[in-house]
């Protein structure tokens, strides 16, 4: 994805975390993270690379207690890891020790401070546009390709959402009768307030790929249809409602 400034960049961010956000219980936010040298002319990390920065945080997260992982962003040539915290006792000393042990190739980044609110989380990690989510189908294959050079790893999705439309609630029953003999799972169904229409959220497990996935959207929008109802997007997260 490209920010502002011309930068790329890639955001990943636990959207599980959005019901609960801010968390009293985690009021402080550790950012900590490396620049590394293996990047492309893009800023974004070279494949290799990337297996090791997601071994760093895993490790990281390994050191901090009582800690919860509200994402990480990637660019030019750095990537940051957002935990929040309960409390930050001693969490500086760890990290530095960790690095200079472990790390000392790269150079870490380490701040701390008070973010009651999660801020960072709302505003910064979870923008309103969400990245991974689209709604038409024929540019998928660009999509696909402009999440990967962002740095996002769809190997590490193992399922796809996607979110229909439906008139009444026995649309709904009639459609997953037919669709879930074929894998796909009921995720989420509510009622549209304005138009009273459903709205049904499905899941299919499936590889992340061009072929894969438009196999499943072609399908999925055809069968909306003869029920009565449309196709709206597809996610790599399950949707807020």
């Amino acid at each position: 994805m490209e920010y502002s400034g011309g930068v790329i960049g890639s955001t990943m961010v636990d959207m599980n975390l959005k019901s609960q956000a801010p968390n009293q219980y985690f009021p402080f936010l550790v950012v900590t993270g490396v620049d590394y040298e293996k990047c492309r002319e893009n800023g974004m990390p070279t494949k290799d690379e990337m297996t090791v920065l997601y071994e760093i945080e895993d490790e990281i997260g390994q050191l901090l207690s009582s800690k919860m992982l509200a994402g990480a962003f990637t660019a030019d040539c750095r990537r940051l890891s957002f935990f929040y915290v309960s409390d930050t006792l001693g969490i500086r000393g760890t990290l530095q020790k960790y690095y200079k042990s472990k790390r000392s190739n790269y150079s870490e980044i380490i701040s701390i401070k008070e973010d009651k609110q999660w801020k960072e989380y709302l505003t910064f990690l979870y923008p309103p546009d969400e990245p991974v989510k689209h709604n038409n189908e024929n540019d998928l294959g660009e999509r696909l390709k402009e999440l990967e050079e962002a740095g996002v790893e769809l190997s590490k999705f193992d399922k796809a959402y996607y979110t229909l439309q439906l008139k009444r609630e026995g649309d709904v029953v009639a459609l997953m009768n037919r669709i879930g003999k074929l894998g796909f799972t009921k995720e989420v169904l509510y009622t549209e307030k304005s138009t009273n229409d459903q709205v049904l959220i499905i899941s299919h497990e499936t590889p992340i790929t061009q072929e894969d996935m438009d196999y499943n959207l072609r399908y999925i929008k055809k069968t909306a249809k003869k029920h009565n109802g449309k196709y709206i997007e597809w996610s790599l997260n399950l949707p807020e409602n």
